[in-house]
């Protein structure tokens, strides 16, 4: 038996009481029965398909093999990471983890869906990884990296502090000068 690579969801799986194991591809329904073909040599291999940013059909996504770091302008508020899988066993998806350091916790134990979703990440620097917790093994690694919002940065604030000490000056300067022509238009008065 030889196998070629066909592209499937990875929540189109499952195993049969008989022990067959089937799944869903772009060519319909494919059986492996591994109790015939013991002699199969078959093989593992996960990875993250791709990285979409905001969760729309438009939305900017990248394929993980071409790209190691993802940059978030402020406006995304979503990013999502959809993992793909070849793994003829059962518990596939149990050895899975995944874990964005620097705002997880803990590793996360990756679901069947094979997607993990994060919104409204602050600005900051992130380290994207996928494990195999079985045999303690990073498959992947990307650097996230959310911009700060325009208004939080230190030239901004330094700037809007410049114009704000601005205002208070010529605020000052505008109400010495009203205090000296009512005095003296007082003087002028008293004068007469």
């Amino acid at each position: 038996s030889q196998f070629s690579y066909q592209s499937f969801v990875p929540a189109a799986n499952f195993e049969l009481n008989t022990g067959i194991f089937a799944f869903g591809s772009v060519r319909g329904i494919t059986t492996l029965d591994f109790s015939k073909e013991a002699k199969v040599n078959t093989f593992e291999y996960s990875y993250i398909k791709r990285i979409v940013i905001n969760d729309t059909e438009e939305a900017p996504y990248f394929f993980t093999e071409q790209v190691d770091t993802v940059r978030l302008e402020p406006r995304d508020k979503t990013i999502r990471f959809d993992l793909a899988t070849v793994q003829y066993r059962k518990d596939m998806f149990k050895s899975l983890e995944c874990q964005l350091v620097g705002y997880d916790q803990h590793w996360i134990k990756w679901t069947r869906e094979g997607t993990i979703r994060y919104t409204n990440l602050p600005a900051g620097t992130y380290r994207f990884q996928l494990r195999d917790a079985q045999a303690d093994k990073i498959l992947k690694t990307v650097i996230v990296i959310v911009k700060q919002p325009i208004w939080q940065t230190g030239w901004f604030l330094f700037t809007a502090l410049i114009l704000f000490a601005a205002l208070v000056f010529w605020l000052v300067k505008l109400r010495v000068m009203q205090i000296r022509r009512e005095a003296k238009l007082k003087a002028a008065y008293e004068h007469k």
